[in-house]
């Protein structure tokens, strides 16, 4: 699917963008060269075999175990400062 002359004129006047008529020559072949790359990708994605699942890297069994645990207790976490009712004190700037 190659684009037009015409489309890359719609879509620069809609980016709110300005070529000459040599840019715009310039810009339709890159345009097309990219779709086609696109088109290559997009082709050899669909051929893939089913049931591969590239986004997994390790078996569940070997993730570990979600387990609720405390964290962030409030008292811990304001231990080192003078915490008000278990908050950060940050003064006030104004500009």
């Amino acid at each position: 699917m190659a684009l037009t002359e015409t489309e890359i004129k719609r879509l620069a006047w809609l980016a709110k963008l300005k070529f000459t008529e040599e840019e715009l020559a310039v810009l339709t072949e890159d345009m097309a060269e990219i779709i086609e790359f696109a088109d290559t990708i997009n082709a050899s994605v669909g051929t893939l075999p089913a049931g591969n699942d590239f986004a997994r890297v390790c078996e569940f069994d070997d993730l570990r175990k979600d387990e609720v645990q405390e964290s962030n207790l409030s008292e811990e976490v304001t231990s080192n400062i003078e915490a008000e009712d278990g908050f950060f004190p940050v003064r006030r700037r104004s500009l």
